[in-house]
C-alpha cells in the first residue's frame, strides 16, 4: 500500500496517493516492494501501473521513464500482505 509520495516525483505527476495500492507493473502483479520493483525494471522505458483506489475502483497510470527513474519514483511504501492478497487475485 502507499503510504506516501513525495512532491514533484514522477509518483506526484502519476497523481498517485496516500492509501492506493499497486496491483500491476507493467502488466505484471505485484504483492510486496520486492516484486513491485522486479516488474518495473523488466521496462526501463515505460512504467504503467494498475492501482486499486481508495474506494475500491481500478485506474491505470503511466508514464515514460528516464535514466534513473525506476528507483526513484517517490512512493513510500507499507507492506499491508492482507490487503494485498485480497486485492491481487
Amino acid at each position: 500500500m502507499i503510504l506516501g509520495i513525495l512532491p514533484e516525483s514522477p509518483a506526484d505527476k502519476m497523481a498517485l496517493g496516500v492509501g492506493e495500492l499497486v496491483t500491476k507493473v507493467n502488466g505484471t502483479h505485484v504483492h510486496d516492494e520486492q516484486t513491485f520493483y522486479e516488474a518495473l525494471s523488466r521496462n526501463r522505458a515505460h512504467c504503467k501501473l494498475e492501482v486499486l483506489d481508495t474506494n475500491g475502483q481500478i485506474r491505470f497510470v503511466q508514464r515514460a521513464l528516464y535514466e534513473g527513474d525506476h528507483h526513484e519514483l517517490g512512493i513510500l511504501f507499507v507492506l499491508d500482505e492482507k490487503k494485498w492478497d485480497s486485492a491481487v487475485v
